[in-house]
């Protein structure tokens, strides 16, 4: 695993790894609810408060927004480099990138 993050209830986790997935688990299960595969490494994540959204920064360049109920990406953004670093506001209404590029990226989330 490259990175984890744990929702501030306590209730998910995500984890990302370099074999390109990004793993989505309820804190009662060691089974993944969910498994995205994306284009790159998953090097950064992060959960909103409630678990509802989540981010994933990958080597590919691209952030990635999931909802915690769906694999699928509800969007992704390709920046200019790989992207090393993301945040989501408590609520999932603002998402923050650092990219290898040298810039740092604002998203509107949910």
């Amino acid at each position: 695993m490259l990175t984890a993050s744990i929702s501030a209830n306590g209730e998910y986790i995500i984890a990302g790894s370099k074999d390109n997935k990004a793993y989505f688990f309820d804190k009662d299960s060691s089974t993944p609810q969910w498994t995205a595969t994306l284009s790159g490494e998953v090097i950064s994540s992060s959960i909103s408060a409630d678990g509802e959204y989540i981010v994933a920064g990958a080597s590919d360049t691209n952030v990635y927004l999931f909802d915690k109920d769906n694999s699928t990406p509800l969007w992704n953004y390709a920046t200019g480099g790989s992207v090393v670093s993301v945040a989501i506001s408590a609520d999932g209404e603002y998402i923050a990138a650092g990219s290898f590029d040298d810039k740092v990226y604002l998203f509107r989330g949910r």
